[in-house]
């Protein structure tokens, strides 16, 4: 084997190791880590929990106005005829 082959195959082989190399470190990118997984479930959570505790404003909110406006006591909003 004369040198230039040998160095055209090392260089074949280099790529092909690189190749393999990157084609590896795509494959393992694609795999959500146990950190990832549960900051994820843990994001969800907090989202479900404001979302929980919005609906539970509200109805203290529609609670609250009703009670001001039903018991002879009104607030109007806009211009008065």
């Amino acid at each position: 084997m004369s040198s230039e082959e040998y160095w055209e195959n090392e260089d074949r082989q280099r790529t092909e190791r690189e190749l393999r190399d990157a084609e590896a470190g795509l494959e393992r990118s694609h795999a959500p880590s146990c950190s990832e997984t549960l900051a994820c479930t843990g994001c969800l959570a907090v989202l479900l929990l404001l979302s929980f505790l919005g609906a539970m404003a509200y109805d203290i909110v529609v609670q609250i106005w009703e009670s001001l406006t039903s018991g002879g006591f009104s607030i109007t909003l806009g211009p008065q005829e």
